[in-house]
């Protein structure tokens, strides 16, 4: 297993030897990404565990939709009117978080739409954008997208996540429809 080091350390040696060595710096910076990544995606297992229906649901796009264009991101969103089980609402959530999240770490540039909507009897839930998308591929394969695709397969949805036709990437989900909503 790979120790991590101090984020905080790390830092300070990183902005000590920038402009002389900056293979060192490039490692420091390295390894603060790995100690947040490592720490985020513990975080996430925890509140998942804790709290796996937690979510706000389709209730909860519009304003998470709002804080990420207060981040700087465009976004377009399109909602109609669905009715998904309480679980499947939490999913439809997370995928869209999850999704602007990608957008915003690994597009670039760029804009997004998130789109849920009925589709040939389930619900539709889709977020793209046009940006680069992560340059060595990490975001189709990543961990957050297999938990997703866990999520949305274990309320019987399915997911997909690539690139899209045009450039820039695309996750959809379809998951069943019903419940009380």
């Amino acid at each position: 297993m790979q120790r991590l080091g101090n984020p905080v350390n790390e830092f300070h040696a990183a902005v000590v030897v920038l402009d002389e060595r900056p293979d060192q710096a490039r490692a420091s910076l390295e390894a603060i990404k790995a100690t947040s990544d490592a720490s985020l995606a513990g975080l996430r297992g925890m509140l998942d565990a804790f709290h796996p229906l937690d979510r706000p649901g389709l209730a909860g796009i519009a304003a998470l939709v709002d804080e990420v264009r207060t981040a700087g991101l465009p976004v377009e969103l399109t909602m109609a009117d669905v009715v998904l089980t309480d679980e499947a609402h939490a999913v439809a959530y997370r995928v869209v978080q999850e999704s602007l999240t990608n957008v915003l770490r690994h597009a670039g540039p760029t804009t997004a739409d998130v789109r849920v909507m009925p589709a040939d009897g389930d619900v539709l839930v889709r977020v793209g954008d046009r940006g680069r998308g992560a340059a060595d591929g990490a975001a189709a394969t990543g961990r957050g997208l297999a938990g997703l695709r866990g999520r949305v397969e274990a309320v019987g949805g399915r997911f997909t996540a690539g690139p899209r036709t045009g450039g820039g990437f695309q996750v959809t989900a379809c998951l069943p429809a019903g419940g009380a909503g």
